[in-house]
């Protein structure tokens, strides 16, 4: 047969399993079982390791039993943990401890935190794991007592506390195993584990394993793990994993308690088999009164059903505080419930046992709560707000869970650690009244709290911002007011603390290219906020002139530009010489002053104030060109094709056109074609000249094919010369005499030619059409010219007219002379 007890020491993380048999010897044998519960009696479930091979068949004292198995995890069966701790242990690794632990259960266990030392101390009742995090600070932020550690007073009080909580019943116990001031010996401690069906875990850097040694060899089940101090937290750890890990063995006992043996069977290892201790009393005990919230206590406890006492059976009710407090009293076995003296306790946890000195059997604990601290709540609730509907959260802290929470009369359930509460407000003072109802049924309140609803958001006024910019820096200044006071003013990232109901501030936004998006932001205490948004597109770069359309060369005194541009925020104005013009304009009217060049300042401005120049030039000109071609063209020879003549204009030549056909210049000159004539027929060419600007000019050469030679008559001269006269039907050109050459114009002319040393030559005349004519002529002597001889006759005359007049003077003069006489 063996005994449950299991011993396990830790070193290096190591795990080395031991067991005690009855006698208090470690034997090599391995077992299986935790602990039984037996809350649902004659049902009874056994908590097991787990183990390879699976339990196949249950005996109890030789007679099988139907069974059940189940993981833990997936059992309906509710687990309540008890941690009771002495050694010092980190908040943090227990909440994480916890956490992972209550992963996955179908139903989530339940913890009760507990500490002991000098006091034993109550944190909290059996609550999931969310309200049990929030009380493990108060669990692991103490300081312990080494001088006195109630070891045994604690664990008969929780195991006591945990005979009333419904499920598998686990007490986890963290200490050094030291035992001194207590008032309850172990033997106590084993009898109300038994009666509570609680199964314990001794963990801890023992200074002493006598105590719980003893009481894990007589309670039948439960295990011990020693640990170094720095392996606390892993041995937890483990032990927890061992707990998920395990499973329960449903079966029926036999009734009336009367088991002694049970045994486990195997497939294929060897049957286990244990002590079946159960209660062997069956003790009922009625709380008339709560200290807590009846303000004394009022407790019975009944032994009726117990044929094994008889009447005035003596009992014995010993009665221990947390704080240290112990106290006894006799009393003698009746039927019907024997009534605990009426008293009043002061604030703990209270221990009312009963046992009998006639009957060894007989032991029962029953535990009360008298004048516990309050529960840590935290309410988050506003006193200024700017929202109608709002939420109320209550938030546990710690300590004694709440059950109920009311406001303004209103009950809510805290079924969570934290609970909100929806409240509708109205403008102004709203009055809240609160009260707390705890695990235990304690009022706290009426608490009065006031929330001021102000709806009324601030107003906000900001200086004017381009939507466009060039700059890189730009100013912004505002004013914001408020009814009752504002909190801040946000600009981008720069934050105004204010404690004031108005307040102008002043501000220097960065602008960076593109789009640039600041927001103004101005709460007040309530919360109300007014925001603007403002949006400044950055534009650093100028406008694109793709193109301007113009006549570079007019004849018009205005013309029309047209302009193709493009920005990537758009284009505001187009200015020509400081004039602006709409840019949806698509022909802009430009006048010119002057003829000849005029410079046009073109400038394309676009919404950021950027500004791209461009200078044109137009040239105005009024003047056609100059064409220089003959009026006349001769020609004689079928050969000649084309006739030269040059065009000129200040500004440029567009385009030269002959009879309506363009030709282009060779070289330096322009060539006409000369078209087919017959001999001494005429024809007009047309010839049109226009400019850059689209002057035309126009003239006209007449063209002649002319075969016939210029004539010549000879005239006598007065002199040594001869007068000769040349004609041409259309036009004369040069004449060649005694080596020299004359140029003519004309269809006639008239030379004197004179004759030199020779009285012959020979004149060669050639007309336009480079027709030939010579001719030889003679010239008379000097003295035999006309000029010669009639200069002779006209002084023999007037020799003669002197003679004749000189003979007249005489006569006359004589005539007259005698007269007078």
């Amino acid at each position: 047969m063996k005994k449950g007890c299991v011993i396990v020491r830790t070193k290096h993380f190591l795990f080395f399993l031991f067991f005690l048999t009855f006698f208090s010897v470690l034997s090599g044998e391995e077992v299986s079982l935790l602990g039984l519960d037996f809350t649902e009696y004659p049902r009874v479930r056994a908590l097991l390791t787990p183990v390879e091979g699976e339990v196949s068949e249950v005996y109890i004292d030789g007679i099988k039993s139907n069974i059940f198995t189940e993981e833990l995890l997936r059992s309906k069966t509710r687990l309540v943990v008890g941690i009771l701790i002495q050694e010092e242990i980190e908040a943090d690794f227990l909440e994480n401890i916890l956490k992972e632990f209550s992963k996955d259960f179908l139903v989530p266990p339940v913890f009760t935190l507990w500490s002991y030392a000098t006091s034993i101390d109550f944190i909290t009742p059996p609550v999931e794991f969310e309200l049990a995090t929030r009380s493990i600070p108060l669990l692991t932020h103490r300081t312990y007592n080494n001088e006195s550690t109630r070891l045994t007073d604690a664990v008969c009080t929780v195991s006591s506390y945990l005979k009333y909580q419904e499920g598998i019943k686990i007490l986890l116990i963290i200490g050094d195993g030291s035992n001194s001031g207590s008032f309850f010996n172990e033997d106590y401690a084993i009898s109300l584990i038994h009666e509570s069906g609680t199964i314990p875990f001794f963990i801890g850097n023992w200074k002493s394993t006598q105590t719980p040694k003893k009481i894990l060899h007589s309670t039948n089940y439960g295990l011990l793990f020693s640990s170094q101090k720095k392996d606390l937290h892993k041995v937890t750890a483990e032990i927890f994993q061992l707990i998920r890990q395990s499973k329960i063995i449903n079966f029926q006992g036999l009734g009336n308690f009367n088991e002694n043996l049970i045994e486990f069977r195997y497939e294929n290892d060897p049957p286990e088999v244990y002590d079946f201790f159960a209660p062997k009393m069956n003790v009922h005990w009625y709380l008339r009164k709560n200290p807590i919230s009846d303000g004394q206590l009022e407790l019975d406890f009944d032994l009726s059903g117990e044929e094994r006492l008889r009447i005035g059976t003596k009992l014995r009710i010993e009665l221990i505080s947390s704080n240290g407090f112990y106290d006894s009293w006799s009393a003698k076995y009746r039927v019907g419930p024997l009534p605990i003296q009426p008293r009043m306790l002061e604030k703990g946890v209270w221990l009312f046992v009963v046992t009998s000195p006639e009957f060894s059997e007989l032991i029962s604990g029953y535990v009360v709560f008298s004048k516990l601290p309050g529960p840590l709540i935290e309410t988050k609730l506003p006193s200024l707000t700017n929202k109608t509907n709002i939420t109320v959260s209550f938030a546990h802290k710690g300590g004694v869970p709440l059950r109920y929470v009311k406001v303004n009369g209103n009950t809510f359930k805290m079924a969570d650690p934290d609970l909100t509460v929806p409240l509708t407000l109205k403008d102004g003072y709203n009055e809240l009244v609160l009260e707390y109802i705890d695990y235990f049924g304690r009022i706290f309140g009426p608490i009065t709290k006031s929330i001021f609803l102000d709806s009324l958001p601030p107003s906000l006024e900001l200086s004017e911002t381009p939507k466009y910019t060039n700059k890189r820096k730009i100013i912004l200044s505002g004013y914001a007011q408020d009814n009752l006071q504002l909190l801040s003013v946000q600009v981008g990232d720069k934050l105004f603390r204010i404690e004031d109901d108005t307040y102008n501030f002043e501000t220097e936004l960065e602008i960076k290219k593109g789009k640039n998006v600041f927001v103004v932001r101005t709460e007040d205490l309530a919360g109300n906020t007014t925001v603007e948004t403002i949006e400044i597109y950055g534009d650093f770069d100028s406008p694109n002139i793709q193109s301007l359309n113009y006549p570079h060369f007019t004849k018009e005194s205005e013309i029309i530009l047209t302009v193709n541009a493009t920005d990537n925020t758009g284009i505001n104005e187009i200015t020509i010489d400081n004039q602006p013009f709409d840019p949806s304009m698509k022909f802009i009217p430009i006048k010119l002053l002057k003829n000849g060049e005029n410079i046009v300042n073109v400038s394309i401005v676009d919404l950021a104030g950027n500004i791209a120049m461009q200078k044109i030039v137009i040239v105005k000109d009024n003047e056609p060109p100059v064409i220089k071609a003959p009026e006349r063209f001769v020609f004689n020879d079928r050969t000649a094709k084309e006739i030269e003549f040059d065009v000129w204009d200040n500004f440029g030549v567009d385009s030269v056109m002959v009879d309506d056909k363009r030709i282009f210049k060779k070289g330096e000159h322009f060539f006409a074609k000369i078209p087919q004539l017959e001999p001494g027929a005429r024809k007009l060419l047309s010839i049109k000249a226009i400019d850059l600007a689209g002057n035309m000019a126009q003239t006209f050469i007449e063209v002649v094919y002319d075969v016939e030679p210029p004539t010549i008559n000879v005239n006598d001269g007065y002199f040594t010369t001869r007068e000769i006269e040349i004609k041409d039907d259309f036009g004369l050109k040069k004449i060649s005499y005694n080596g020299e050459i004359t140029s003519l114009e004309g269809t006639i002319t008239k030379i004197l030619i004179p004759f030199k040393e020779k009285r012959t030559m020979t004149i060669t005349v050639e007309d336009t059409g480079g027709n030939v004519y010579s001719l030889k002529i003679k010239v008379y002597p000097w003295y035999l010219s006309p000029a010669f001889l009639i200069f002779i006759v006209a002084f023999i005359a007037f020799w003669i007219g002197i003679r004749f007049g000189v003979a007249y003077s005489r006569r006359r003069h004589k005539h007259h002379r005698v007269k007078l006489q």
